[in-house]
């Protein structure tokens, strides 16, 4: 079996998968800093919590990514 090079399409394809997955990601990581502190009042957890929570996350993206 041969391996052939992808082709121009293919790479698009690819190129488009990864850009709206990561934009996917963004938009929910974004969505739940933007909400934090209607969650934080509604339930209400200490702010220590919630910044160690938001924190978490933020770290937590680094290698999920």
């Amino acid at each position: 079996m041969e391996i052939t090079p992808f082709t121009r399409t293919e790479k698009l394809i690819v190129f488009f998968a990864c850009a709206l997955g990561w934009a996917h990601d963004a938009i929910g990581l974004t969505l739940i800093t933007a909400l934090a502190e209607p969650i934080q009042l509604s339930f209400g957890v200490p702010i220590s919590a919630l910044g160690f929570v938001m924190s978490a996350q933020f770290i937590a993206t680094v290698p999920g990514a």
